[in-house]
């Protein structure tokens, strides 16, 4: 089971953000996405609770988009 969501960055997300910081397991990577588009997201996910093996396939793909 993989507890992960990704977002696209905005003014809102600050909000989590700000939550990762009271909850250590609470973590998100930054990352931008395409080539033209080059547009920032996040992965939020439970450290601890989402597996490792998934959560890099996840991260991979989305390195890969290429828009």
């Amino acid at each position: 089971m993989i507890i992960a969501y990704v977002m696209q960055s905005c003014p809102d997300c600050t909000l989590v953000k700000n939550e990762a910081t009271k909850y250590s397991n609470l973590q998100i990577v930054d990352m931008v996405v395409g080539r033209q588009t080059n547009t920032n997201i996040s992965v939020v996910y439970l450290k601890g609770i989402a597996r490792n093996d998934i959560l890099e396939k996840v991260l991979k793909r989305l390195n890969e988009i290429d828009i």
